[in-house]
């Protein structure tokens, strides 16, 4: 291999320019294959991403509730501390925001402005971490910590029928008995005299009107009038007033006056769409299952909407990737297509000093290691820069105007996948394979034979049999075909939709057809 390391550089040099341009269709080929899975993954990421925000827009991707949960009790402190580490853990690596909210029982609105309503009214104070930013004060301020008292705010629907104005004071009280409570029955119960009786209350004040800033906001579960105007109860239960509490000032109460009153506390999580891709997104699926099954035994709501959207998109995903991916194949095939056309002409340049070589001794080995030794100058360089290429080029698409829109006008995210590394010197091997092979041809031909071919020359192997005919009329009915389908695509016997592989690949054929004709 010593004296023919010199000797392929001389050539390469030599014949520069079509080296060049040979050069130029193995950086090609080797790119195109190596941003296949680069693409593929971008795209599949980008679809993930849109999909996630245009399904959530601002809804939750997870909401746990607990009910019946004691309040300010030790045990209750310890429950709501485990369900947030437990969600934390499972749902913390793709949260953008979360919330927690705490409910407590309903209590009967008491003082001298209320006791003079005709119909009393329930106080169900509650809290929202964040709830801040998603309203506006319509009157005085919004509720904070204050010592001896709950601070609470509420929405004016709610204000006028609880009869209450900023600024007033007024008790929050339960009264437990030993009577009982039938309300379904018409009509009710007679009264009876209780045997025991047990009153939690406490002082309250009220610090401000709120108005929800956009009512139809997704970020209200269960939507924001439950929040702002009064709740109805079946009758004769008197309707409830929600009420607005700082979390910690609640919870502080809870513990103080109410340990072991029953309440609900409840978690919000908000999905950050770019944490989530391709390669993670069955993680969270599981995750979101693994949390159901955990939370199960403290009977707890869970809803995870994300559940639904994530498994849409492993739906969706397969037939987004193959066509796409056999398209970039195709386009790669012209490549490679262009670089044997390229080294034929190359090579027919050369034909006579092949000849020469062959003639004074050197074997058919070594003039195929000659064209290997010019190809891998060029191959190996193309080989390690090809994925970065891919990539780089791929990234720069989110700058372009078809994909402003879902990029913002950002470049792509992209990854390097290892696949990358191999399908770029795939590239390379094939177009070396489309480089070397018109050299083995020449090479196989003694001067005598390529002085006769080149004063009578036949017709090729494809044009002998007619290939080129069979090739066209091919391409010829795969179009009929797809002009009769309008689509690559076909409905599957289980309500998909699969695609027909011959039709994908019906522009690499009509290219293939033309090339023959051509040639």
């Amino acid at each position: 291999m010593g004296p023919l390391l010199p000797l392929a550089l001389r050539r390469s040099f030599a014949g520069r320019g079509m080296m060049g341009v040979m050069a130029l269709g193995i950086v090609v080929a080797a790119v195109l294959l190596a941003s296949a899975p680069i693409y593929a993954r971008a795209m599949s990421d980008l679809g993930l991403r849109f999909l996630v925000r245009d399904e959530t827009g601002g809804r939750y991707a997870l909401w746990v509730e607990l009910n019946e949960l004691p309040a300010g009790s030790p045990d209750g402190q310890a429950v709501r501390a485990a369900v947030s580490t437990q969600i934390e853990g499972r749902a913390g690596w793709f949260t953008a925001s979360s919330a927690q909210g705490v409910t407590l029982g309903k209590f009967l609105v008491e003082n001298a402005a209320t006791s003079a309503l005709e119909t009393r009214i329930l106080g169900q104070p509650r809290s929202l971490t964040g709830y801040e930013t998603h309203v506006n004060v319509v009157e005085g301020r919004l509720p904070a910590a204050a010592d001896g008292v709950l601070e609470v705010a509420m929405g004016a629907p709610a204000a006028s029928v609880a009869g209450l104005r900023v600024g007033d004071r007024f008790t929050l009280q339960d009264t437990i008995d030993t009577c009982p409570r039938r309300w379904e029955e018409d009509p009710p119960p007679p009264p009876c005299d209780p045997t025991a009786l047990l009153s939690f209350q406490f002082p309250a004040v009220m610090v401000g009107i709120l108005a929800p800033t956009d009512e139809e906001e997704l970020w209200w579960v269960l939507g924001a009038a439950r929040f702002f105007n009064k709740i109805e109860q079946p009758r004769p239960e008197p309707a409830i007033a929600p009420m607005f509490a700082d979390h910690a000032a609640l919870l502080k109460v809870a513990e103080a006056s109410l340990p072991s009153y029953r309440s609900s506390a409840s978690w919000y999580v908000y999905a950050d769409a770019d944490a989530l891709n391709h390669g993670n997104f069955e993680r969270a699926l599981a995750d979101l299952a693994s949390l159901q099954a955990e939370l199960g035994p403290l009977q707890g709501l869970v809803s995870h909407p994300l559940t639904g959207t994530l498994e849409q998109y492993r739906t969706s995903s397969t037939f987004q990737r193959k066509p796409l991916t056999i398209l970039l194949l195709q386009i790669t095939a012209i490549a490679l297509f262009y670089v044997a056309i390229v080294a034929a002409l190359l090579v027919e340049r050369q034909a006579a000093e092949i000849a020469l070589l062959r003639s004074r001794g050197a074997s058919m080995g070594q003039v195929l290691l000659l064209f290997l030794i010019q190809g891998l100058t060029v191959g190996v360089p193309v080989t390690l820069a090809a994925p970065f290429l891919a990539s780089g080029a791929t990234a720069l698409l989110g700058l372009t105007p078809l994909f402003s829109n879902v990029s913002n006008s950002e470049l792509l995210p992209v990854s390097l996948p290892p696949l990358a590394f191999a399908m770029g010197a795939g590239g390379v091997v094939l177009s070396l394979v489309a480089f070397i092979v018109p050299g083995a041809l020449v090479a196989m031909k003694s001067a005598t034979a390529l002085r006769r071919a080149e004063a009578r020359p036949g017709a090729s192997f494809i044009q002998r049999y007619y290939l080129d005919l069979g090739m066209a009329a091919a391409a010829l009915l795969l179009l009929f075909e797809l002009r009769e389908r309008g689509s690559v695509f076909t409905p599957s016997a289980t309500g998909g939709l699969t695609s027909d592989p011959l039709l994908l690949a019906s522009p690499a054929l009509i290219i293939g057809a033309a090339a023959a004709l051509i040639l």
